[in-house]
């Protein structure tokens, strides 16, 4: 597969650190969120792991969105930072196709909070994915599936809570908040699909 090349100015990737910006304001005492809205429009990345994007509150990694084993990104795959704002954010927002987003934060956490975007399919069969620690889930459809499941190790398993939310760019799009805590420290988050827009992380400890 061809990796995308990097767009601009962003021919180095040391570059981005630049452009990350701080975290925004903390929505309770112990949480840190981060926006989007520092990074330039039209920035790209390559999809492969060694792409480290820093957020402020910690990092992002970008990986090929895998169904079972199997690579779903196509060679004209992007990451890229985007001038909308479907995930319900503001703009702008990360945009992604056929990409696994590994969301990484400085220490570990016990919840981690986002709002989301995805296209599952007509017939829910876009492959989706998440990842916990380390420990992955792979299906065909919507993230919503998820809602109440549990992810991990016995005792000690990651629990998500989905809300749905009117999806702004159409009926093609399942959006809404997604929040993944722990009784352990989540040190590694991963969430990839099809069609992806991701905005609003936080963290909670």
């Amino acid at each position: 597969m061809n990796a995308p090349t990097l767009r601009g100015t962003m021919a180095a990737l040391g570059l981005i650190s630049a452009l990350a910006g701080p975290p925004t304001a903390a929505a309770g005492l112990n949480e840190d969120c981060y926006g989007f809205g520092d990074l330039e429009v039209g920035t790209a990345w390559l999809i492969e792991p060694k792409t480290v994007l820093p957020i402020g509150i910690g990092a992002i990694r970008v990986h090929a969105l895998e169904l079972h084993g199997v690579v779903q990104t196509p060679q004209a795959a992007r990451f890229e930072v985007i001038d909308t704002a479907i995930a319900g954010g503001a703009m702008p927002e990360l945009a992604g196709t056929g990409v696994a987003i590994q969301i990484l934060p400085q220490r570990g956490v016990s919840r981690i909070r986002l709002r989301y975007s995805h296209q599952p399919g007509a017939l829910e069969g876009h492959a989706a994915m998440i990842e916990v620690n380390g420990v992955r889930r792979d299906w065909q459809g919507s993230f919503e599936r998820l809602n109440h499941e549990h992810l991990g190790r016995a005792g000690h398993p990651a629990r998500f809570t989905l809300t749905p939310e009117p999806a702004s760019g159409g009926g093609h799009w399942k959006s809404g908040r997604l929040v993944v805590q722990s009784k352990d420290e989540i040190r590694s988050f991963t969430i990839g699909a099809a069609v992806l827009r991701l905005d609003d992380v936080c963290f909670e400890r």
